[in-house]
């Protein structure tokens, strides 16, 4: 028997679903209602992505700008404690 885990399907969200197993992709919901909310977000996203105010930011300018707060918010804690 495997790992026991617990899913929440976002439909019912306070309905969590018990699994056993211990492959990862079974701790996927199979609700009809989530499938169907994923569809229209990804379409969604599709269509924001193909409208003229679609602004495209390069992953290295993302992880430069997270490496950079995570630096300030380490360095303010660390003046927090002196």
């Amino acid at each position: 028997m495997g790992a026991i885990t617990y899913v929440i399907c976002l439909a019912t969200p306070s309905l969590p679903r018990k699994r056993q197993s211990s492959s990862p992709t079974a701790n996927v919901c199979e609700c009809p209602m989530q499938d169907d909310w994923i569809q229209s977000e990804i379409e969604q996203a599709m269509r924001e992505l193909d409208g003229p105010d679609a602004e495209l930011v390069d992953n290295e300018d993302v992880e430069a700008e997270w490496r950079q707060r995570r630096a300030e918010l380490i360095g303010r804690l660390a003046a927090s404690f002196q």
